[in-house]
């Protein structure tokens, strides 16, 4: 029922041959027919004030967060001692 043949066999190899011909074929596109890289995205630049340069944290008594010690600013509940 499910005997093999040298003439199967042989077909068999044409065809894995034949498919794996085919796709390496379509993968080796010209490189002129690439479409371009799409170039990747920079960073926005930093303002220069805060570029390299550490800022001193301290613990809010409410909140349990470190905030910044400069321009600190309210955490938006209704006790915190940032509030604006």
């Amino acid at each position: 029922m499910f005997g093999f043949s040298f003439a199967k066999l042989l077909v068999l190899v044409a065809v894995c041959v034949a498919g794996w011909y085919l796709l390496t074929r379509a993968r080796a596109v010209p490189p002129a027919r690439r479409p371009p890289a799409p170039e990747p995205q920079k960073p926005p630049p930093r303002p220069a004030e805060s570029a390299g340069q550490m800022e001193d944290l301290r613990k809010c008594t409410f909140c349990d967060i470190y905030v910044p010690v400069r321009n600190a600013r309210s955490c938006g509940r209704p006790n915190c001692p940032h509030a604006p």
